[in-house]
């Protein structure tokens, strides 16, 4: 019995001398507490939802007490409060926080990890520390929760509000509410607010110091006037990121509006179907800033496309940077309208960003008016930036083919459909300005998807661009051949239409830059093995 128990005293010592050498080696206690602090807020709420960021917590407590003190006397981690966190863990939360300000969250969106808890008494306890709040998002969608909110927050003050979100759904409101009356007793540091499907009392004490203004969704009840709308932003002298999408804004008398709004620090604007069309032109065409960072516009399908054209004309010399600075321009002519933007990085990347981004949904306007707008306005700044067309379903006459011929810099071009066109276009030199020009000169990249009437106009285009038909022998004596192309796609929907010009095409083309689909398949790769 005396030796078992020397054995096991003998291998206690071992294990005692072995995590001695660990904690020697790993430093992870030494740590400045603050760091620690850090590193558990980042681990609580990686990949989880806010109302599951305790329940992380009390994981990372479980590992060791050193790691169960730290969490439990950083008041840092106990200040975002969730209304589907449990009562008694909310009181616990209001205490450990200290004097922290609080991020307060009462939604039904992320995980449910956490059965929804009913607001009222969230908001109870929540309201009685109002003054430390410095984000709040409050989700409705319900009337009863619509109740609560005007009951509990109507005489709140949140001296310390900075971020604030409201969101009533629409499938419940159907215009019963025209506005939520918020913080009445003030809350004049806010600096976000984010409105959908509501809307709160326009005042100064809400709106002097915003930064951020992001309205949705305002409809029936809550909808806007253009006089009212401009009288909400001559309250934000400061703003500089608006966003106004999926509104009615009625339309005001124009005596009633100013010529012209200047937001000095306004860099990002983003304005999408605003309903009726007319109040987005009087919205565009008054609105200015110096200069933007960021400019995104989607017309409601009733708009026409010359008048919001028009109503953008004095927007442009705030514009044309974020054209000349970006690294690819976009231009896409379909049958349901046109988009026009600009993009940082690369642009078969998924996370992509624009800029600059226009589309015009209705069509009321033919290619070339876009296109000689486009070029008219943004031509110089576009000259070295690399522009990638897309032409979907569109038939474009010659007056439209004439007008893609003067787009400065066009290097790639994606044809779906209805290619025959633009085909023949690309297989002719023209006389522009006295003199034989090659259209598209710098094309690189051109993708072909669907048919055309005539296979062999591909091959055609192909010969006649590397100078191997007569007509392109001769006009090599006027006129410079085009760069070759480093990549063309060929996407047929049925097995062969193509084939028999695949082999005259890749003898000049090179194999290693063609890329020939049937059926989404890689023709190259199931009939040839290449």
């Amino acid at each position: 019995m005396s030796l078992l128990v020397q054995a096991i005293w003998a291998l206690v010592a071992q294990l005692k001398s072995r995590l001695a050498q660990l904690k020697k080696r790993h430093n992870f206690h030494r740590l400045p507490i603050e760091v620690l602090t850090e590193v558990f807020s980042h681990a609580a709420r990686k990949g989880y939802a806010d109302h599951c960021y305790y329940r992380q917590l009390a994981r990372l407590s479980s590992v060791c007490t050193f790691w169960a003190g730290v969490i439990r006397h950083a008041p840092t981690l106990w200040t975002t409060i969730h209304a589907r966190n449990e009562p008694r863990l909310i009181e616990k939360m209001i205490t450990r926080s200290g004097n922290h300000p609080l991020l307060v969250y009462a939604s039904g969106r992320g995980c449910n990890c956490n059965p929804p808890q009913p607001l009222e008494p969230f908001l109870k306890l929540l309201r009685t520390q109002a003054h430390r709040w410095q984000a709040a998002e409050f989700v409705v969608d319900n009337p009863r929760d619509d109740r609560y909110l005007q009951k509990y927050l109507t005489d709140t003050s949140a001296p310390q509000l900075k971020k604030l979100y409201v969101s009533v759904d629409e499938g419940y409101n159907s215009g019963n509410t025209a506005a939520i009356d918020l913080f009445r007793r003030g809350a004049g540091n806010l600096e976000e607010l984010k409105l959908s499907g509501v809307a709160v009392p326009w005042t100064s004490a809400l709106l002097s110091r915003l930064r951020i203004l992001r309205l949705s969704h305002l409809n029936s009840g809550a909808a806007l006037t253009t006089s009212g709308f401009f009288n909400i932003l001559e309250q934000c002298p400061d703003l500089s990121e608006l966003q106004i999408r999926h509104c009615r804004v009625s339309e005001s008398d124009a005596s009633d509006l100013p010529d012209q709004l200047e937001l000095t620090h306004l860099r990002r604007l983003d304005v999408e179907a605003i309903t009726p069309p007319i109040s987005a032109c009087m919205i565009l065409s008054r609105i200015s800033s110096p200069e933007f960072e960021r400019f995104r516009f989607i017309s409601d399908s009733g708009s026409a496309t010359d008048d919001v054209l028009k109503n953008l004309s004095h927007l442009v010399p705030s514009l044309v940077h974020l054209v000349a600075s970006a690294r690819n321009v976009g231009l896409r002519l379909d049958d349901d309208g046109y988009r026009f933007d600009t993009l940082f990085g690369d642009p078969w990347m998924e996370h992509r960003y624009r800029p600059f981004e226009l589309e015009i949904s209705h069509i009321s306007a033919s290619p070339w008016a876009v296109l000689d707008w486009v070029t008219a306005h943004f031509g110089d700044a576009m000259k070295d930036v690399a522009t990638g067309v897309d032409i979907f379903k569109r038939s474009l006459s010659k007056r439209d083919l004439a007008a893609l011929g003067r787009i400065p810099l066009v290097t790639s071009l994606d044809l779906i459909g209805k290619s025959s066109q633009v085909l023949h276009f690309l297989s002719t030199s023209t006389l522009i300005n006295g003199r034989d020009c090659w259209p598209l000169p710098h094309l690189a990249k051109l993708s072909i998807t669907g048919h055309t009437h005539d296979p062999n106009m591909i091959l055609h285009m192909v010969q006649s661009r590397y100078g191997h038909t007569l007509e392109s022998k001769e006009a090599k004596s006027k006129a410079r051949l085009p760069s070759p192309l480093t990549l063309l796609t060929i996407c047929e929907d049925e097995n062969n239409m193509y084939s028999g010009i695949y082999w005259g095409i890749s003898e000049i083309v090179g194999r290693n830059r063609l890329r020939w689909y049937v059926d989404d398949e890689d023709y190259l790769e199931t009939q040839f093995g290449i």
